[in-house]
């Protein structure tokens, strides 16, 4: 008889007074300590735990939203469904005849746990120190509490797995995880994306313990077992990976092919990673873009996407080759298998070009056909005559906001966001235009976010730095955090949400504050005289005014009331969204130098409101 009968078989006092559901979401908890306990030692044992480790990880987060896992279970939510659910769940990971009969696994019984239980980490993260988090303790605690209570009316058995089928396993491990997807469904749509980002923000957070690839390994295989095809959090793993690698222009071939390795399992194929390119098989080559650092390139026949990155060999020999090590790694980084939520081009490989101090970086063009006309940036869009929906802009925002919050969770920092590093490529030179399918480019600057990393200075560009925070332009730069790209996010929501580029506010701002210091009135000016003012003072693009156009988008008491325009165009959820990103909340956070705490502002100030706009 299974140890979920048994359960069941518990007086009907107990039933009666936990609730039948919370009983058996107590019994699922007891149930997978069941499991971690029951796997012996062998090579893919710490694979097979960490698997149970992030089904239970699942199924407690929903039971903290669900209120069920203090015994009050939110009443919208079908209770005989979830009762249900809870219930096959429990027999799923306590009846050893269904482990045989079913999945075929060689099951011995034993003993049952001494009482009281270990304690849970000893247990069911043996192995897996960078598994171990108190996020959760508390919820953990009290259902194991409640299951120790049934226990004493009718102990659960203990079992060993003598012998594991890869497969067979795989196949349990989908079906619990159907089980408590099933519960998750029963939540509104919000609450599931949700409770998803808070666990990919703990995944997060834990990746940054992992000092070993080995260890990724183990995640990496625990994924495969659980999920089915490519998820963000593969991607977090491998960017990972590619961060362990300290010094990858000159480590050694075992280190790079591990990570190899690592990348083809993620795949579960063969990684299309890094191939050498060669400067003599390159055809034509076109530029693109207010900088000059990105184009077209045709290598092989093929039009392939590129983009520069400059470098200055001036400094010491040990700058120069963090520096490399640094260009390779942003290779790696854009090589890498990552999910579409990233909106990232994949890279192909890397040239150096040393007469002009730079290193082209290539990528796969994203859409075939015949005759592959340019892409268009967001910009271009903004400044063209299309008028995209109030919906197509909604979504385009939460998009671009869910990539910039997936890249800050892989721990690295864009540097140059801005509406014309945002690109749409038609299939066809009479495709319609829209907002479906942007791509996040412009890479050039970007680099982890950890000390010592080396940080290659902004250059001077008026066009990107309308976009940038003021503090960046200074001359005593004191080195990027990420509030400064949400900074830049801020400024690219504007743009989306007024439908014009920034480029007007700034002017509009920095023209009132240059006649104020003439003593002149716009009025008295001729048409050309305004538009060489505007050229001058976009040429110049001082610090000073982009400081003053900042406070003027935040101002409510100027004549253009920002604030109050945003409401109206976009609704208020909206507009408080680019107020946030624009203010100072995220740079108070500097001094703390907490990524989680500023990752989980990112997700409760932006990205959550954001999601919650819905036309």
């Amino acid at each position: 008889m299974s140890g979920f009968g048994e359960t069941l078989a518990a007086p009907a006092a107990i039933v009666s007074i936990v609730g039948f559901g919370f009983q058996c979401l107590a019994g699922c908890i007891q149930g997978f300590q069941l499991f971690s306990a029951a796997f012996q030692v062998g090579k893919q044992t710490a694979f097979y735990r960490c698997a149970i480790r992030f089904q239970e990880e699942r199924l407690l987060l929903w039971a903290k939203r669900s209120g069920l896992v203090d015994n009050k279970l939110d009443r919208r939510l079908n209770e005989s469904l979830i009762n249900e659910a809870l219930a096959l769940l429990c027999e799923l990971l306590t009846s050893t005849d269904n482990l045989r009969k079913r999945y075929k696994l060689d099951v011995v019984v034993g003993e049952p746990p001494p009482s009281p239980a270990p304690a849970h980490n000893s247990r069911s993260v043996q192995n897996l120190p960078f598994l171990q988090s108190n996020v959760l303790s508390r919820e953990r605690a009290i259902l194991l509490e409640e299951a120790k209570k049934a226990q004493n009316a009718m102990p659960f058995r203990r079992f060993r797995f003598a012998s594991i089928d890869k497969a067979n396993f795989q196949e349990l491990m989908r079906n619990i995880g159907q089980l408590i997807q099933n519960l998750y469904d029963l939540l509104d749509a919000h609450i599931q994306d949700e409770i998803v980002q808070q666990l990919r923000m703990e995944r997060s957070t834990m990746l940054q313990l992992v000092s070993d690839l080995g260890s990724l390994r183990v995640l990496i295989e625990a994924y495969n077992l659980t999920e089915v095809g490519n998820i963000p959090e593969k991607t977090l793993t491998l960017l990972r990976a590619v961060s362990l690698l300290p010094t990858p222009a000159s480590s050694d071939e075992g280190l790079v092919s591990e990570l190899d390795a690592l990348m083809d399992e993620a795949c579960q194929s063969k990684h299309a990673s890094l191939v050498p390119l060669f400067p003599d098989r390159m055809g034509q080559t076109v530029q693109m873009g207010p900088s000059g650092l990105r184009g077209s390139v045709v290598y092989d026949g093929k039009t392939h996407y590129v983009e520069w990155k400059r470098y200055d060999w001036s400094a010491s020999d040990e700058a120069r080759r963090r520096t490399q090590d640094s260009i390779v790694n942003l290779a790696m980084l854009l090589n890498a298998q990552k999910h579409p939520v990233f909106r990232t081009l994949d890279c192909v490989g890397i040239i150096d070009e040393p007469r002009s101090q730079r290193y082209m970086y290539m990528y796969h063009w994203p859409v075939v056909g015949e005759q592959l006309p340019a892409p268009r940036s967001l910009h271009d869009l903004i400044t063209s005559s299309f008028k995209p929906s109030l919906t197509d802009r909604i979504k385009l925002s939460q998009q671009l906001v869910s990539a910039l919050f997936s890249l800050h969770l892989s721990n690295w920092m864009h540097k140059s966001f801005s509406s014309h590093n945002v690109l749409f490529f038609p299939k066809s030179p009479t495709t319609e235009r829209t907002l479906d399918d942007p791509y996040i480019i412009g890479f050039s600057y970007s680099r982890q976010d950890v000390p010592g990393e080396p940080s290659q200075r902004l250059d001077r560009d008026p066009d990107i730095d309308v976009y940038r925070h003021p503090d960046c332009l200074e001359e005593d730069y004191a080195g990027f955090h990420k509030s400064y790209d949400l900074y830049s996010l801020g400024l690219v929501l504007f743009e989306i949400a007024k439908w014009r580029p920034i480029k007007e506010t700034f002017l509009r701002s920095a023209r009132v504050k240059a006649l104020e210091a003439q003593k002149r009135a716009e009025k008295e000016l001729t048409k050309q005289e305004l538009r060489d003012l505007d050229q001058a003072l976009l040429r110049e693009c001082k610090v000073q005014d982009i400081r003053d156009m900042r406070r003027s988008l935040l101002d409510p008491t100027i004549k253009d009331n920002h604030p109050v325009d945003l409401a109206f165009r976009v609704g208020e959820r909206f507009k408080e969204v680019i107020l946030a990103c624009l203010g100072d909340q995220f740079e108070k956070m500097l001094p703390t130098e907490n990524p989680k705490v500023f990752q989980e502002s990112f997700f409760e100030t932006i990205w959550k409101p954001l999601e919650d706009c819905k036309i």
